[in-house]
């Protein structure tokens, strides 16, 4: 019999991992710092909350939104490249990195 991965567990460990990378990238003292990060977690969770929304990849989403700020300019682009990288080496599906 094969068993399933949890995949809830694989998520809870991966938003760990991610929190790490972010919260060392951030620059403190600016406007888009840690607690910028954190906020915007917060607010995305309950939007996804109230419209049923997949969680987990809004969380991980929300954790990587300015994640290019302090490496260059146009951050969003350089962080979307840098967020590919980091649930690709994490061995996320394709699928998933695309929707984040």
């Amino acid at each position: 019999m094969l068993l399933e991965p949890d995949l809830s567990s694989t998520m809870e460990h991966l938003l760990k991992q991610v929190d790490d990378i972010v919260r060392v990238s951030m620059v403190e003292g600016t406007d888009h710092d840690y607690g910028h990060v954190q906020r915007v977690f917060g607010i995305a969770t309950m939007i996804a909350k109230k419209e049923d929304a997949d969680l987990e990849l809004v969380q991980v989403g929300a954790l990587l939104h300015d994640i290019g700020r302090g490496i260059g300019e146009p951050h969003g682009e350089i962080g979307a490249k840098r967020a590919r990288e980091i649930l690709d080496s994490r061995g996320r599906p394709t699928i998933e990195v695309d929707v984040v």
